[in-house]
């Protein structure tokens, strides 16, 4: 499992297509848009693409001046903490 959090910068009045069109891309999710024109997301893994994939694509958005990656998780799919510890 793979989970970024992003905070993305937008351009001035492109905060609502910008979030549209994130919510479209497989493995993101936006949970806040800000009045000051930021949207924080999360990107995960999904079977078809990487976190990493997404975010690039983020980057590349017409009207998105930054995308900071400010949270990163990654497991091992069926890793258990008692598994995890042991090791």
């Amino acid at each position: 499992m793979n989970i970024c959090g992003v905070l993305v910068h937008c351009a001035p009045d492109t905060t609502d297509a910008i979030a549209e069109r994130l919510a479209k891309l497989p493995g993101v999710e936006v949970h806040l848009k800000a009045p000051d024109a930021r949207l924080v997301i999360t990107v995960e893994d999904t079977g078809k693409s990487s976190a990493g994939d997404q975010i690039l694509e983020v980057h590349r958005m017409p009207g998105v001046i930054s995308a900071a990656l400010t949270y990163h998780h990654f497991e091992e799919l069926g890793a258990t903490p008692a598994a995890s510890a042991n090791a």
